[in-house]
């Protein structure tokens, strides 16, 4: 079906039969399935009427009363036309592909080249002129100009895409095949180019130099050196020790490379490995584990042995005196504070701080550190230190240690690392992902006595991430770039997080009051809502719309007129009222995501009151306990009779034998 520009409707049948709809009336344009077969698509555009069929392309131009095939495209199957602004049309086919007619002239045909398959299945072009393309079993891609984009699309990448709407440059909508309705969305996580990607299979330790080039330790592949865009690989067949490559650091023009077989000097003057230290240098093993250069110009080695070695600005190793407890005690990670302290996270022995003047404090299960492994560091703008560790986030202040897990809104306990981007929120990697909080989350919950719940947002592959497994256990297991970018190791490669990327997708948060039911009754915010009386349970629903993160989304809720509190509902999406007195009442609602707030929308009601409660009966009653309050009665002397409070009497009245009883009140 198609309707042109004049509101006629065109319908084509599968046994070649077209109509028209004018008016409201259905009228045979033409019979001619000999020709066609039948018709599988039609498209207006400037030059006429398009006719897609199995014989070919046909084309009805203004004024003309007969479809004429377009030589240039005939004897093949049209599956789908897509229109430019142009004027230029894009026709797929079964069996050639993506074809580009020209807007005027139809012989001049143009075949796009590179396709994942040559049956296409549906087209689609989206605001900015991108052309999309649907294939039969092999997903999509997207011809943005002269480039053929191949995005990663696991999900959908064997599938067939019978249909696409685009609905902005960071969404879109595919029917497919077999997957159902997939919604796509920008990727919030980049990666690293293919062509560097092709040497970091699984990343390890990542570092940025003092020249602006970024090295990757791999799992046995060896290092990487990222320059201007390009990967070089370092691995034992030119001089690494071990291709087991944990961590790195670098000093002055040197690049301090830790490895499986010891730790190498890698010479930017010479472009080589010019010196290699391992325990016949003076280190307490061969199996470096994390490096670390301080502001004394030291750096700061640790092996898998144990124990706290020091590379000299002279290039000496030397041994650092730790507690005969802490020597075979693996360091983990390393942070230098805002006072000239470093920090040791450990296997299995809480923290180690070394002051400026070199004694040793060790915060430890025993006196009263909640943890027993830390992986990493971060110093917030009060001063105050946060450590990951495997029973989550620790935070040092005012001399006292504090945990917050799972039960303060984190998604995993476990942490590897912990960086701040441009923009004040702090990541955490870990083996489900990256979490994200605010700054201002954190110091909301370092601040309250009471337990809290943070708002934090989970990253992971949905998001773009080559695995949502993130790498650590050593240091540096992620390095915040130069360029404002956060890179992370994972074990399918790195994760790439641009806080400029991530602030621009986050949309304002909204919220809808649905509806307030009781038994099989339903009313909506706009009535007049009255719940009669008697009505003891009753429900209120609401929703915030967001495919993509609906789990996340918190909720809370108060209803005006019986109590202005709050309740946090979690994310649940409905909330219970049972045995309300009489009288009119507002609930409100607002929604919480990763520490926005929507606005508060409402629904208004009114509790009928029974009869009894009534301020008319309440009026009436008072009126006739007064009125009956001023006659008298007499009351019989029968036993178990007691006289009530007394009125002096106006019209005394008698009941019974005269004279006989007692006076008294009756009401």
């Amino acid at each position: 079906m198609e309707i042109d520009s004049e509101g006629v409707v065109w319908v084509g049948t599968s046994s070649g039969l077209l109509y028209q709809i004018r008016e409201d009336s259905i009228h045979l344009f033409k019979s001619v399935s000999p020709l066609y077969r039948s018709v599988e698509i039609l498209r207006e555009t400037s030059a006429g009427m398009l006719l897609g069929s199995p014989r070919g392309l046909f084309l009805l131009r203004k004024g003309d009363t007969t479809f004429q095939p377009v030589n240039s495209v005939s004897d093949v199957l049209i599956t789908a036309l897509a229109p430019d602004k142009e004027g230029n049309v894009w026709v797929g086919t079964d069996t050639r592909g993506l074809l580009r007619v020209a807007a005027d002239n139809t012989d001049d045909v143009k075949p796009i080249e590179g396709l994942r398959e040559n049956f296409v299945n549906t087209l689609r072009i989206d605001s900015d002129g991108r052309l999309w393309i649907g294939f039969r079993s092999s997903g999509y891609s997207i011809l943005d100009g002269n480039r053929l984009l191949n995005p990663v699309q696991d999900k959908v990448k064997h599938d067939g895409i019978r249909s696409i709407i685009v609905i902005s440059p960071n969404r879109a909508w595919l029917g497919t095949t077999s997957s159902g309705l997939v919604q796509l969305r920008s990727a919030l996580i980049n990666q690293i180019p293919d062509t560097v990607k092709a040497v970091v299979p699984i990343a390890l330790g990542i570092y940025q130099d003092e020249d602006d080039e970024i090295w990757v330790g791999t799992a046995g592949r060896g290092v990487n050196r990222i320059k201007n865009g390009k990967a070089t690989l370092y691995t034992t067949e030119n001089g690494l020790s071990g291709n087991l490559v944990l961590t790195i650091t670098s000093r002055d023009h040197f690049v301090y490379v830790g490895t499986v077989g010891g730790l190498d000097r890698f010479n930017k003057k010479l472009n080589r490995f010019d010196r290699h230290y391992n325990a016949s240098s003076g280190l307490r093993a061969n199996g470096i584990i994390s490096l670390f250069h301080d502001s004394k110009d030291r750096i700061w080695i640790a092996t898998r042995l144990g124990g706290l070695n020091i590379l000299t600005p002279d290039e000496k190793i030397t041994s650092f005196d730790l507690p005969a407890s802490l020597l075979h005690v693996n360091i983990l990670g390393f942070m230098e504070d805002r006072d000239g302290s470093v920090w040791f996270g450990s296997r299995g022995a809480g923290v180690i701080r070394v002051l400026p003047d070199n004694r040793i404090q060790h915060f430890h299960t025993h006196t009263g550190f909640p943890a027993d492994m830390v992986y990493a560091f971060f110093q917030d703008e009060d001063g105050d230190i946060w450590m990951s560790s495997e029973k989550g986030l620790v935070v040092y202040r005012n001399g006292q240690f504090r945990l917050f897990g799972r039960e303060a809104g984190l998604h995993f306990n476990e942490s590897y690392r912990i960086m701040q981007d441009s923009k004040q929120q702090i990541w955490i990697s870990g083996n489900l992902g990256l979490q994200r909080i605010a700054g201002s989350e954190l110091k909301r919950a370092k601040e309250s006595d009471k337990p809290v719940r943070m708002a934090v947002r989970l990253f992971n592959e949905f998001d773009g991430m080559p695995n949502s497994e993130a790498n650590g256990g050593f240091y540096p297991a992620g390095w915040p770039m130069k360029d404002g970018t956060l890179w992370f190791p994972t074990i399918g490669g790195v994760s790439v997080v641009d806080p400029n990327i991530i602030t621009r997708d986050e949309k304002q948060l909204d919220i809808h009051v649905q509806m307030l039911q009781f038994a099989d009754q339903r009313f909506y915010p706009d009535e007049d809502i009255r719940l009669p009386a008697g009505v003891y349970n009753f429900e209120i629903r609401y929703a915030s719309i967001d495919f993509s993160s609906a789990g996340d989304i918190q909720y809370s809720y108060r209803l005006k007129g019986l109590d202005n509190n709050w309740t946090e509902a979690g994310n649940r999406q409905v909330a219970y009222f049972s045995a309300l007195p009489p009288g009119h009442y507002t609930f409100e609602v607002r929604s919480h995501l990763y520490g926005d707030h929507s606005p508060i929308k409402s629904i208004s009601f009114y509790v009928t009151p029974y009869f009894y409660q009534t301020i008319w009966f309440k009026n009436t009653a008072g009126f006739g306990i007064t009125w009956c309050g001023s006659r008298n009665y007499y009351l019989l002397p029968q036993s178990g009779t007691k006289k009530v409070a007394r009125t002096k009497p106006h019209h005394p009245r008698t009941y019974g034998r005269s004279g006989k009883g007692k006076t008294g009140n009756l009401c």
